[in-house]
C-alpha cells in the first residue's frame, strides 16, 4: 500500500535541525523571529487561521515565567518591528530551534510545524492578529492596527 500523503515525505527546510537535538541557530539568515506571550500568541494563531493568512512555523518555549511563542517571519522584520509586548530577534541574535521531530511537549517544540521550506508568517498579518488578540484580552476588541 502506498502512502498518498505527499507531506509525509516532504523535506524539512535546510535550517531545521535533523535528529533528536535542538540547535542554536542565527536569526537574520533564513528568518527573523517575533516572540510573544503564550496567551496572546495562541490567540494570534487562531486569528491568522480564521483569516486564512499564511502561518509559518511557530516554536513553543515553556522556559521562563510565562511560556512564549516564537513566530518565524521574513528576514529584516526585526529591524522595524515595534509591536508592544513582543520582542523581535534578527541579525546578531540566536534562537534555540527544536529538531524537526519535536512537535509535542514537554519542553521546547514546534507548536506549528513548518509546512514548507519557505513558509513564514507575514509581518502585517501577524501585527494585526497580535493587536486583536491583545485587545480581546483587555476587553477592547475594537482596537485596530494603525
Amino acid at each position: 500500500m502506498s502512502d498518498v500523503n505527499p507531506a509525509a515525505h516532504a523535506r524539512p527546510p535546510r535550517w531545521m535541525p535533523i535528529g533528536e537535538e535542538s540547535e542554536l541557530c542565527s536569526a537574520g539568515l533564513w528568518w527573523d523571529v517575533v516572540r510573544a506571550g503564550e496567551a496572546v500568541g495562541n490567540r494570534a494563531i487562531e486569528i491568522l487561521r480564521e483569516r486564512h493568512e499564511p502561518l509559518g512555523p511557530v516554536i513553543m518555549d515553556f522556559g521562563g515565567a510565562e511560556p512564549r511563542l516564537y513566530f518565524l517571519v521574513p528576514v529584516g522584520t526585526a529591524a522595524n518591528w515595534t509591536e508592544p509586548e513582543t520582542v523581535a530577534l534578527g541579525q546578531n541574535c540566536h534562537v534555540v530551534v527544536p529538531s524537526v521531530e519535536t512537535t509535542t511537549p514537554p519542553g521546547m517544540h514546534w507548536h506549528v510545524p513548518a509546512s514548507g521550506p519557505r513558509t513564514l508568517t507575514l509581518p502585517p498579518a501577524l501585527r494585526r492578529a497580535l493587536i486583536q488578540a491583545r485587545g480581546e484580552r483587555r476587553g477592547t476588541a475594537g482596537e485596530t492596527a494603525p
